[in-house]
């Protein structure tokens, strides 16, 4: 009977963590992807600095690492800065990013997995000082902070 239950379960957790996926492509790496690697050459420069940090609510003090923000990912899923819900920082880059052919710039996010991803605004700004923000795309019934 356990041995039963367990096959059950295990096959609706897959069925799940899929549907979970929505429309979207697969993960760096898998068959379909579209998604940008940490490691693209097409990738020129990372953030630099950071300015008007301000953590939201439940942030663990071990989190609050806005250095990790900067340089290169590292594919590290400890190797982070936490926000927080409500939280901002403004990332400061040595060179503008310039509106060029194809993506001007990515946002890495650290899900943990394929499936756990969290809701974010992206704003962007020419002169540090009036900001645009993108507009969000997700499945989600959240919205984000």
């Amino acid at each position: 009977m356990l041995k039963i239950f367990l096959i059950q379960f295990i096959s609706i957790y897959f069925i799940a963590s899929f549907a979970l996926a929505g429309p979207y492509a697969p993960a760096v790496g898998e068959s379909g992807s579209t998604a940008v690697s940490m490691t693209d050459s097409a990738i020129v420069a990372w953030a630099t600095g950071y300015t008007d940090l301000s953590y939201g609510i439940d942030v663990d003090a071990q989190w609050q690492t806005p250095v990790k923000a900067l340089g290169p990912a590292k594919g590290d899923a400890l190797d982070v800065v936490s926000l927080g819900r409500g939280g901002s920082i403004i990332l400061t880059f040595t060179h503008p990013i310039k509106n060029g052919q194809g993506w001007d710039f990515a946002i890495f996010e650290n899900g943990i997995n394929d499936t756990f991803l969290e809701l974010a605004f992206v704003e962007v700004s020419s002169n540090g000082s009036d900001f645009v923000r993108r507009s969000e795309e997700h499945t989600s019934e959240l919205q984000a902070p």
